[in-house]
């Protein structure tokens, strides 16, 4: 027999043949967009058309699609779900499944949504969706069985070997899952319940190497025995088994193909107590073949037309670019608080790997040549999910693991080299003049970053406050405070030090309010006071806080006749000043 196999032939895994019978038609019907119904519809407009399909997954032969509900003002009663152009099914919810697809194949789907009234929506935008590789084929053959003929048997086997291999290339022993559905064959046969069995001979797929534009018909033949587990069997139900083949070790000497065709059934019929159970086959001695009263054989064929008519299974050996690229791993993210990026070990390829893709979740983002990637516009303190997808020329794929990056949440900005505060508080004198004086100013100040130190600006404002000396004269007095250089100081995690030298001046002393003591610009002190300042609790360049201390008033002079009255009443230790820093506007 001679086959002329062209190597662009879709390649497929055991198992994976062309199913027998097409499919049925969908039902379907135009997509002409309805209007509204009358004017006062037209008034309402359309309902709003799904934004967008999504594809939330996909096999060999079907798709499960979701999308945003729609709205309008009398509300949505349906959805019509379109495939290729023609509508296929209606829902209530914003998702469905579409069935009875066929194996890698390429559709288009799109959503309608339905008023209540019968308004209907623009159609949304059309979803591309291409259907995996079959994942369970399926053959009907025609079978011998005994005196009742020929009778249907459909196989379906579950794939287990890759579907495309390069010439040369050797695939180990494996097992594929089997489901053997029979007709009635059985239905008149038993009279009680019973469990079947693979007879003594296992059953097995028998298959052929064919090299490509050969035309022996002998080539090499192999059998992959199958096992039945016992199997309950109820009279007159249907006969369904799943069993396990064994598919040997097979490798191809040049490129060519496997054809996996004949398949023989051998099983053997056990009661509830285990022991074998006596067909009753009317007009047969023993009751079965060979008189073996337990045991049935069926011998089953399929027609042999390469790609056309149903085959139990094939594989094709080809020299092209068949194998898919090795998997991208050590896949690794770092993230700023926008931006991730992604790096990964190469994949390699019989051919050649052309690129990879890019996966943010399962949206591709990117496609590039190299082994880094950036993903930018990002949300900052969120976890994402990526995957990179190797791509070889003859658009095979293989995907890396997955992994999670979080970004980054922003990092505070360090505390400006220069920042100016107001500040208030009070100085209270604890001499033979007591009482407290309210004190404001500014001290605008330069920051080294690298040691924490500062050197500022301070700025007094005059004060008057109502005192008492002597324990018991009131006194009113009006003070000035001149800073002498710079305020120094640190500011070292979160507490705040400084030391600033000022000259005290007694610009007024007045005793109760009116009789004058002292007072004039040269009424100041000898020496100058210094106010050691220490947070009180955190302070920072961005907040501000409060700061205390304590500070000496020396003797006065120059304040006049009554200098030497006045001076013991200010001088002396142990006043205190509080103040509170806040930043300037």
């Amino acid at each position: 027999m001679s086959r002329n196999l062209s190597r662009s032939f879709f390649l497929a895994l055991v198992g994976a043949s062309v199913l027998v019978g097409a499919q049925d038609a969908a039902a379907a019907e135009t997509t002409a967009t309805a209007g509204p119904p009358n004017i006062a519809g037209q008034e309402l407009g359309l309902p709003s058309a799904p934004p967008e399909v999504r594809l939330l997954s996909v096999d060999d032969r079907s798709v499960f699609l979701q999308w945003d509900a729609s709205t309008d003002v009398l509300g949505i009663k349906d959805y019509d779900v379109y495939q290729d152009g023609v509508k296929v099914k209606t829902v209530t919810t914003p998702q469905s499944s579409v069935t009875g697809l066929r194996s890698e194949t390429a559709y288009s789907f799109q959503v309608r949504a339905n008023a209540v009234d019968g308004r209907t929506s623009e159609l949304s935008p059309a979803l591309a969706v291409t259907t995996e590789e079959p994942r369970w084929a399926s053959a009907t053959y025609t079978c011998k069985i005994g005196p009742f003929g020929t009778r249907t048997v459909r196989v379906a086997i579950e794939p287990t070997f890759p579907r495309k291999l390069a010439a040369n290339q050797s695939v180990a022993a494996t097992n594929a899952g089997m489901r053997i559905e029979f007709d009635s064959v059985l239905a008149d046969l038993l009279s009680e319940a019973v469990t079947l069995e693979t007879g003594d001979q296992p059953l097995f797929n028998r298959f052929r190497f064919e090299q490509t534009g050969s035309s022996t018909e002998s080539g090499r033949t192999f059998e992959a025995p199958v096992t039945v587990p016992p199997t309950p069997i109820v009279p007159g139900s249907e006969l369904q088994l799943n069993a396990t083949a064994a598919m040997p070790s097979i490798s191809a000497p040049a490129a060519g193909i496997y054809l996996f065709g004949d398949l023989v059934l051998q099983l053997i019929a056990r009661d509830e107590n285990g022991d074998a159970f006596r067909l009753d086959i009317p007009g047969i001695d023993g009751g079965g073949i060979d008189s073996d009263p337990n045991t049935f054989e069926m011998r089953c064929s399929a027609p042999p037309v390469i790609f056309e008519g149903p085959m139990l299974a094939w594989v094709l050996w080809d020299d092209s670019d068949v194998l898919p690229p090795t998997k991208p791993i050590n896949l690794t993210g770092t993230a700023t608080t926008s931006t991730v990026n992604l790096s990964w070990g190469a994949s390699t390829d019989n051919v050649g790997v052309v690129g990879y893709d890019v996966y943010q979740g399962d949206r591709k983002v990117a496609r590039v040549t190299g082994t880094t990637a950036t993903v930018s516009g990002l949300v900052q303190g969120t976890a994402y999910g990526f995957r990179v997808v190797a791509v070889d020329a003859a658009g095979g794929q293989t995907s890396s693991d997955p992994i999670m990056v979080s970004t980054q949440f922003p990092v505070p900005p360090p505390p400006p080299p220069f920042f100016l505060n107001t500040l208030a508080g009070s100085a209270t004198l604890k001499t033979l003049t007591k009482g407290t004086l309210p004190l404001k100013g500014s001290l605008r100040a330069n920051l080294s970053l690298a040691t924490g130190s500062f050197s500022a600006d301070l700025t007094l404002a005059d004060t008057q406050g109502r005192l008492t000396a002597l324990g018991f004269l009131p006194v009113t007095a009006k003070i000035g405070f001149v800073p002498s250089g710079k305020t120094t100081g640190t500011l070292l995690d979160g507490v705040l030090s400084s030391n600033s030298k000022v000259r005290i001046k007694v610009k007024e002393v007045k005793l109760f309010g009116s009789i004058p003591l002292a007072g004039g610009n040269n009424c100041q002190t000898k020496s100058l006071s210094d106010i050691n300042l220490r947070s009180t609790g955190a302070f920072t360049v961005q907040q501000g806080g409060n700061l205390a201390g304590t500070f000496a008033i020396s003797d006065l002079n120059g304040c006049g006749v009554l200098n030497g009255l006045v001076s013991p009443l200010t001088a002396g230790s142990g006043n205190t000043i509080t103040l509170k820093l806040t930043p300037a506007a």
